[in-house]
């Protein structure tokens, strides 16, 4: 088996939990104050080998720690082989180095603000002494993409508009700039108006309500029934099934107010690595094509801004990936006639006994947990308890969305966590299957 081992050298000394798995350090770990990135930093050296074949993850959180004294918590932003050692940096502060502002305008906004906003965009939990909050309307717009517009849209509380003096009204306090002339020329806008005390509380809150309009009216453009549920035959054009509207993931919010008014692009602009960056080189891809499925699955969950949906992609893939396991039948085809003998005794209505009988055809279909550990076990992937704990921790906040709860929120680390697992299931999937085990 894989899991996390039982062996917990280095407990009572110095050592770097990497993801949800703890390795000894060989030397002393001192924490410091990183005076150039304003957090946190430390550096250790593990031995090598402690490194092979276990769930030592970079991806997730990590920490440097002192017997059961945690001495930093952050991220790792590098590890260097070296010799028998890996020389392994852990900082805090590399929230503020990934939330890259690919685009920023600002006018008419105190600076405390200013330091605030950007902080909770960048996943803080800010304190600003200097920090004035006032209650005003803000409206907050996004562009709409893929769409032509005659007449306004109303969405309640968001509308679609080409109204662009209103947008140029909100942009007005900012300066010039090609980034403000693109926003413009968008042509159709989405608009909401928030009671708010902050730009960034107005933003936060409007965007999924943005994003959800645009959503509803790409559902009624591509709904091709004949008739409307009102019973209204509907005339159809087969150029509507091609439609795609959708925003643009730049915001401009306006207080009406004050008058403090910003232009920011919510996402990260794209990174562009070199081709070395490949940090394994599969010896070849699986001829199952549930592998291929799985793949483009994680890539969805990886790329999607929303933490749900993210889920949801994240368990298409989990289930590709186990897909194919097989596991011995719960009940032998003898044991099953002898249970359908009994039900067939009871006294019970015919509804209660058609759904006896259903769960009974499923008896032999081994719940999801079961085949994704046997499928770990069969490519030797390297996993711990805690990271099964995560996955499924995601998985209960996806079921309870589903079945009508409250729709909760997943943790950042939780879903670092499972990119980074369903990445590694994948890769000795594709390892595994090449006979590159057996070879090595």
């Amino acid at each position: 088996m894989s899991k996390e081992p039982s062996d917990t050298r280095g407990e009572a000394g110095f050592g770097v939990r990497l993801g949800t798995h703890r390795v000894r350090a060989l030397h002393e770990i001192t924490a410091r104050l990183d005076m150039e990135e304003h957090g946190m930093r430390g550096e250790a050296r593990v031995d090598a080998t402690e490194l092979i074949g276990v769930p030592a993850d970079y991806r997730s959180e990590a920490r440097l720690e002192a017997g059961n004294k945690n001495l930093t918590a952050g991220w790792v932003t590098s590890a260097i082989p070296d010799g028998t050692e890996v020389a392994i940096d852990v900082r805090n502060s590399v929230m503020l180095n990934e939330h890259v502002i690919g685009q920023l305008l600002t006018a008419g906004i105190d600076h405390n603000e200013v330091a605030w906003s950007m902080a909770m965009w960048f996943g803080a939990n800010p304190v600003v002494p200097g920090l004035k909050p006032f209650r005003e309307t803000i409206a907050v717009a996004m562009p709409v993409a893929g769409l032509e517009l005659s007449d306004e849209i109303d969405l309640d509380p968001v509308r679609i508009t080409a109204d662009r003096e209103l947008i140029e009204i909100m942009a007005k306090p900012l300066n010039p700039s090609s980034e403000k002339e693109a926003f413009l020329a968008a042509g159709v806008w989405a608009v909401m108006r928030i009671e708010a005390l902050l730009l960034w509380v107005a933003d936060d809150a409007a965007i999924p309500v943005l994003e959800a309009a645009i959503d509803r009216l790409a559902l009624e453009m591509q709904f091709s029934l004949a008739s409307s549920p009102d019973g209204t035959v509907l005339p159809w054009a087969r150029a509507v099934v091609f439609t795609d509207p959708r925003v643009v993931r730049t915001t401009l919010a306006h207080g009406h107010r004050s008058g403090r008014t910003w232009m920011r692009s919510i996402d990260n602009p794209p990174v562009r690595e070199p081709a070395s960056a490949r940090r394994v080189h599969l010896p070849a891809e699986p001829t199952d094509p549930t592998w291929i499925d799985a793949v483009r699955a994680w890539r969805r969950a990886v790329r999607e801004p929303d933490g749900l949906a993210s889920v949801g992609a994240i368990f298409e893939a989990v289930e590709f990936y186990a897909s194919a396991t097989k596991l011995p039948d719960a009940l032998t085809p003898a044991e099953l006639e002898q249970v359908r003998a009994a039900m067939s005794g009871l006294e019970v209505p015919d509804g209660v006994r058609k759904r006896l009988s259903e769960v009974l055809a499923m008896t032999n279909q081994p719940p999801l947990l079961e085949r994704l550990v046997a499928a770990l076990e069969a490519d030797a992937v390297p996993y711990s308890q805690s990271e099964i704990d995560a996955l499924w921790r995601l998985r209960k906040l996806r079921n309870k969305a589903l079945h009508g709860a409250k729709r909760g929120k997943a943790e950042k680390n939780d879903l670092e966590i499972a990119y980074a697992f369903v990445n590694r299931m994948l890769v000795f999937r594709a390892w595994h299957s090449s006979g590159a085990v057996e070879s090595t």
